[in-house]
């Protein structure tokens, strides 16, 4: 039995590994770490900072629905690169992702091939959120 301290060291380097290309399928293999064991999701929960714990959030749902199920951790908009989003319901979710109370959270956006339209409404939604942040 490893001593918590050792098991986080190795959590550490196996994100740290699986991360090393921004664009890596693999971000989230603290997914797969928190499914083992109760105490092994202990451990990776305890440690968001640490182990530099994000969410990546694709639009396939709304974005209230997307969040619940997980602790508060910041959240990347992705779609997938080399196509468009699958769907317009993909695209209106991330938009009104920027435009929900969790706009807070968002600390990288990865949209590829963009449409002209998609990107003035993606840079209005953008908009609303530093003018909701400039007045609080």
């Amino acid at each position: 039995m490893l001593p918590d301290d050792v098991l986080l060291e190795i959590f550490y380097f196996y994100e740290k590994i699986s991360v090393g290309d921004s664009y890596s399928p693999l971000r989230n293999t603290w997914h797969t770490l928190v499914h083992v064991c109760f105490r092994w999701r202990y451990l990776v929960f305890a440690s968001p900072h640490y182990l530099n714990l994000q969410l990546e959030y694709g639009g396939h749902a709304p974005i209230s629905e997307a969040l619940g199920a997980w602790p508060v951790l910041p959240v990347i908009l992705v779609s997938s690169p080399g196509g468009f989003l699958s769907s317009d319901k993909q695209w209106d979710n991330l938009v009104a992702a920027l435009e929900s109370e969790h706009y807070n959270r968002i600390c990288q956006i990865e949209i590829f091939d963009m449409t002209d339209s998609r990107c003035e409404r993606f840079a209005e939604a953008m908009q609303k959120d530093s003018r909701h942040s400039a007045a609080q």
